[in-house]
């Protein structure tokens, strides 16, 4: 998929893309990650054993976009231009679920809150991080001139 992102940006390099043409659009969809255990030793001990195969290694919580590029073109006077530029990123953010929190004590269920609130707001943070490149793409295809192929 990567591939196909860069070799679309690649072509878009050529073309001019006008300011009205840009379209980004996400979503976020939510995946579990399921963890077994009862205490926080238990909890981590699991998430040690068997921790999500993320995209640079285990870990515990992961945030991939999916790319959808869209660029619909016309010839002009022997020139290509772009008549429209549409980026549609589908995120898969997986979290940490415990499959015993209902046997929580109170001490477990706040630290285990926390903690899973952390891992939110740091994936969010990642996503917030994607789509500031994607629009800073889309600007920036913008401002390209229109070439002869």
């Amino acid at each position: 998929m990567r591939l196909s992102v860069t070799l679309g940006c690649l072509l878009l390099l050529l073309v001019d893309v006008p300011v009205q043409a840009r379209d980004l659009t996400h979503t976020t969809v939510p995946r579990d990650y399921r963890v077994r255990g009862t205490t926080p030793h238990d909890l981590v001990n699991y998430m040690r054993a068997y921790p999500f195969a993320g995209d640079n290694g285990p870990t515990v919580a992961n945030i991939r976009p999916k790319y959808d590029l869209r660029v619909d073109t016309r010839q002009r006077d022997g020139m290509c231009h772009v008549q429209s530029v549409r980026l549609n990123i589908r995120f898969t953010m997986t979290l940490p679920r415990a499959v015993n929190h209902s046997r929580f004590d109170r001490n477990t269920v706040r630290a285990w809150q926390s903690f899973r609130a952390f891992l939110k707001r740091h994936e969010t943070h990642h996503r917030t991080l994607y789509l500031a490149c994607a629009n800073r793409l889309l600007r920036d295809l913008r401002r390209l001139p229109p070439d002869r192929y």
